[in-house]
């Protein structure tokens, strides 16, 4: 899976001295691809466009327009698996930058090992979790099957529904009912097809899920549903 950074910064010449630890890195591991961006503003204009857009955020405090803490703040409310490092020489910055829970701080200048460090930390924890893959309108998205509260076809789209957002692609249910069985999951009927973790309830031709939306059961898939959330109720005692 590759890797996406941004990196939020207004001194060109640091930037290019940064993207060529980027370089470097990529050629040693061929897994990431970044964005640069001069200003929070841009950043959080990229984010309204195509949502959660990285894996790995680095941002200056100090920028012109608002600061590196107010968008980390805006980005960690759009996005909250993001990592967030800080680039600052200021110590007195630190406790304001508590509220987007950053995962480090680095002083400039940054060493390649430092930035190794943080990408290769990342990778092993992006590996060490379970995510579904798709492509659409030619970009990639990956989302945790955890988050993910339940599937649906809708016409010729394959619909994702996690807490807070709604995700979309080409395709048919069916033809990904078995990599959704492998974690969880488990269809209803043709159409729909739910997270075990996230049954609150059901009864004769319906579930409710813990975010209160009801999905049909038919009669064809009764059985297999019904022996499959009670084979997860007894492993959970």
């Amino acid at each position: 899976m590759t890797l996406r950074i941004a990196v939020c910064d207004n001194e060109n010449n640091w930037i290019n001295e940064f993207e060529k630890y980027l370089f470097r890195y990529n050629e040693e591991n061929n897994r990431i691809d970044w964005e640069i961006f001069y200003s929070g503003d841009e950043l959080l204009k990229y984010y309204a466009l195509h949502g959660n857009a990285f894996d790995v955020l680095i941002t200056d405090i100090e920028m012109n327009g608002i600061s590196g803490i107010e968008t980390a703040n805006r980005v960690r409310e759009l996005d909250k698996n993001v990592t967030i490092i800080f680039l600052t020489n200021y110590e007195k910055y630190m406790r304001d930058c508590f509220s987007c829970t950053p995962s480090g701080f680095l002083d400039k200048p940054v060493s390649f090992d430092e930035i190794k460090k943080i990408l290769d930390r990342k990778q092993s924890d992006i590996e060490s979790i379970a995510y579904f893959s798709f492509k659409y309108n030619r970009r990639e998205y990956t989302i945790p099957f955890n988050e993910i509260i339940y599937v649906n076809n809708d016409m010729r789209k394959v619909v994702l529904h996690t807490n807070d957002k709604t995700y979309e692609f080409i395709g048919r249910l069916k033809d990904y009912e078995k990599l959704f069985n492998a974690h969880g999951f488990v269809m209803t009927h043709n159409s729909f097809c739910v997270n075990l973790s996230a049954v609150e309830k059901h009864s004769a031709g319906e579930v409710t899920l813990k975010n209160g939306v009801t999905v049909p059961v038919s009669n064809s898939r009764k059985d297999s549903f019904e022996g499959r959330y009670l084979t997860y109720i007894k492993g959970m005692r």
